[in-house]
């Protein structure tokens, strides 16, 4: 009887069985045993709403703007009701959707569960206590001052962390500078160098909002004259 169920809730009516069935059945078993994976699951569903299967940049902004709870899942701390007039939202949409698409353009709902699987574990495992000369440090350029204030930066330098910085980044105090475009530049410093902090000063907390809300970084910040556009830190931090 048992297997005769287990049949039937994976071929349905069908007298013969398809890989397709297969995998539907178990992926979706394992969607109801995984409290992250369920609620990826709702949220994209929210997002496809027409049910084709796979979600477009035009669909994703659509949803991000209209739908709160998508907003909420997605970019924690955000409003995105205005996506469409604030540059500063768009941007944060944008590379957010860029960054589960990988490149591609559409978003299916591997892509999406893979995102924000990576997302919920961004922060760095746990290290031992260690001499400071073993803790990494990543500083975010553009506001520290290395050039303008370099004594801020030398403080961390010469307490005996090991320090990496980020310059190859542009001032982003600019009008309607699109932050986006350049968190991939950060996030591959961040994978390169894998910090245990990530420093930020002044205007460089524009880019450190930018992690945060597009997933790139989810762990220690420490911030210097917090940028005002640092409202609120995501859940979790």
């Amino acid at each position: 009887d048992a297997v005769d169920d287990l049949w039937g809730a994976i071929t349905g009516t069908k007298t013969r069985m398809s890989f397709a069935d297969f995998e539907r059945h178990f992926r979706q078993s394992m969607v109801d045993k995984t409290p992250k994976s369920k609620k990826c699951r709702e949220v994209f569903d929210l997002i496809d709403a027409d049910g084709q299967g796979s979600i477009s940049k035009l669909k994703f902004l659509a949803a991000m703007q209209h739908n709160p709870r998508v907003d909420k899942f997605v970019l924690p701390g955000a409003d995105s009701s205005q996506v469409m007039s604030n540059d500063w939202n768009f941007d944060a949409v944008d590379a957010t959707f860029v960054s589960i698409a990988g490149g591609k353009r559409r978003i299916n709902y591997t892509d999406f569960e893979n995102h924000f699987r990576k997302v919920g574990g961004m922060q760095p495992a746990p290290r031992p206590e260690s001499h400071r000369s073993r803790r990494r440090v990543l500083i975010i350029g553009p506001g520290f001052g290395r050039e303008m204030n370099p004594r801020q930066g030398l403080m961390i330098e010469q307490a005996g962390f090991q320090v990496h910085w980020v310059l190859n980044i542009p001032n982003p105090e600019q009008p309607n500078f699109p932050v986006g475009p350049y968190l991939g530049n950060i996030k591959a410093e961040i994978d390169w160098f894998r910090p245990d902090v990530v420093a930020v000063a002044s205007k460089g907390g524009v880019y450190a909002v930018g992690l945060w809300q597009t997933g790139c970084w989810r762990g220690p910040t420490l911030m210097i004259n917090a940028h005002p556009m640092c409202k609120q830190l995501p859940q979790g931090m």
